[in-house]
């Protein structure tokens, strides 16, 4: 915090005298601004660190053959990180977390649009031989 102080010496009125003290008072305020931007700093930080430890988790998993540990492991980091954003960021935090969760239920909506547009153009073109018998419908 670099604060300057500035000293004036002068004489005032009462009129002016009112004016500083609700100038003093609006400078009081303020505080609360700087409160969400460090609660914008928090929060990224937060994300930015559970995002390194995932990678990490990542690494591990490419490196030891562990999939199944890797997934439950990032699953636990990404829930501790969330609760933790939520907690240090306020309502700032929450509202990173309700984007990070609606980002990813919407790319897993897309995920599975594609799985099945994948699956549905492999059955057309060998055939599904459980269903119709053979290749060509009749």
């Amino acid at each position: 915090m670099n604060e300057q102080v500035v000293v004036n010496i002068r004489k005032q009125n009462t009129s002016e005298m009112a004016s500083m003290d609700a100038q003093q008072n609006q400078e009081k305020k303020d505080p609360e601004k700087s409160n969400y931007s460090s609660n914008t700093v928090k929060t990224i930080l937060t994300q930015t660190g559970t995002k390194i430890l995932n990678k990490g988790v990542s690494l591990y998993g490419d490196l030891s053959g562990n999939y199944i540990a890797q997934t439950a492991i990032s699953q636990l980091t990404s829930v501790a990180g969330d609760i933790a954003t939520i907690a240090i960021g306020g309502p700032i935090g929450i509202a990173a977390v309700a984007a990070k969760v609606g980002f990813q239920t919407a790319d897993s909506f897309i995920q599975q649009s594609k799985t099945n547009y994948k699956i549905k153009f492999a059955a057309e073109r060998t055939g599904n031989s459980a269903i119709n018998g053979g290749r060509w419908q009749r």
